[in-house]
């Protein structure tokens, strides 16, 4: 389903596949997550818990990758043998990848739900840093850019800034 990436270690493929349509919730969707050599040994495949969307994102330094599902639930996956770091419900449905910062210390994750939920976690542990509503959600993944977090809905573009000093409260 998403492209093949590159894991952490530059040599194995990180992949998903999937029984589904992207768009239109069935109960019928499947997903599974996979970690195969560049000679095309499978390393694991873990079942997700529902259907990955279009793209994992990969934070190295942790061995972490994340995945977006439909059902709208943001699962970390640990890239050396598939194990679930940990998962969080965000919304009703999500229909755009998660955005990662790594400018950030803790790392950052936000998605943002069909139902205009956003949140945005601890990209290690998953711990949610802040939550708020957008109102309705889009099909594009949130956009770090340093302090300022841009979020992109069907009707509108919003950049939310002060992460930094969020952070810092303790948050």
């Amino acid at each position: 389903m998403a492209s093949p990436q590159l894991s952490s270690h530059q040599d194995d493929i990180l992949l998903t596949t999937a029984t589904g349509q992207v768009g239109v919730r069935r109960t019928q969707d499947k997903g599974w997550a996979h970690a195969i050599t560049q000679q095309g040994k499978i390393l694991w495949s873990v079942e997700l818990p529902g259907e990955p969307l279009p793209e994992e994102v990969i934070l190295p330094s942790a061995g972490l990758v994340y995945h977006a599902l439909k059902t709208g639930e943001l699962v970390a996956l640990h890239v050396n043998d598939g194990s679930v770091a940990w998962s969080a419900e965000i919304g009703e449905a999500l229909n755009g990848a998660a955005g990662l910062s790594n400018d950030t210390s803790p790392p950052l994750i936000a998605a943002v739900a069909t139902d205009g939920r956003v949140s945005v976690r601890n990209a290690i542990n998953g711990s949610e840093i802040i939550g708020f509503d957008v109102g309705s959600g889009g099909y594009t993944a949130p956009l770090f850019d340093g302090d300022i977090l841009y979020i992109a809905t069907p009707t509108s573009i919003s950049a939310y800034g002060g992460l930094g000093a969020l952070l810092k409260s303790g948050n």
